[in-house]
């Protein structure tokens, strides 16, 4: 907008000129001249938009927990969260993921598992978060152990292999996407469970016994209370 009134500027004064030749055409005699304006008087405005420049360059945070899935499944951080400093004493809130098949999804915490403000649960706050917690299955190893189950709508009754699994838990910066820190450690049991919840297409015949948030409790201490 600016250019344009520039041109339009310039553009008046030229035609002030103009007519100003006109006027003194007709009284020769006064012997009066006109100049041209010099080029130097033109401005250059800047074609850039500050209100979108800012828009555009104003520091990126999550909306929502999902949107963290990009933490851990490819190191991208959000610039516009918290700083991560260890050395800070305090506490260090982090968002537990969890990964299933090929995707990353919040994972919630029972109540009593972490002490409040450690863990930001399901509807919390997300811009505050400072660290991510990435968990995903690294393995499975037979369990050794077959259970008798039932379907609940149908009471078929079927056999379920019951299986251990090795996992990894990495503490990633949420503001910079680097990882901290990991930890690999192992889920077995051999206690049938009372209830499964399987998704469609799942095969019911095998049963993964994963990690719970507490599980690795300890290790996360060490990064978000210091």
């Amino acid at each position: 907008m600016e250019i344009w009134h520039g041109h339009a500027r310039v553009s008046m004064m030229i035609a002030g000129v103009a007519v100003a030749g006109v006027v003194l055409s007709g009284c020769g005699a006064l012997g009066l001249t006109s100049t041209a304006p010099s080029n130097d008087s033109t401005s250059t405005a800047s074609a850039e938009d500050p209100v979108a420049k800012e828009t555009e360059e104003a520091p990126e945070v999550p909306a929502f927990a999902s949107d963290l899935e990009r933490v851990c499944a490819d190191g991208l951080g959000f610039s516009g969260l918290p700083e991560y400093r260890r050395s800070d004493k305090g506490l260090h809130p982090a968002v537990l993921m969890r990964k299933s098949d090929d995707s990353w999804t919040q994972n919630s915490i029972s109540a009593g598992d972490y002490p409040k403000g450690w863990i930001l649960d399901f509807g919390d706050d997300v811009s505050k978060t400072q660290l991510v917690a990435c968990y995903e299955q690294t393995g499975t190893t037979p369990a050794g152990k077959v259970c008798d189950m039932e379907e609940k709508e149908t009471k078929k009754a079927y056999k379920m292999t019951m299986y251990n699994t090795s996992y990894l838990v990495r503490v990633v910066d949420a503001r910079t996407g680097k990882t901290i820190s990991q930890h690999k450690g192992r889920a077995a049991s051999t206690t049938c469970p009372i209830i499964t919840f399987f998704s469609e297409g799942d095969d019911k015949s095998k049963y993964y016994t994963e990690a719970s948030a507490k599980d690795y409790r300890t290790f996360l201490r060490r990064y978000i209370s210091t």
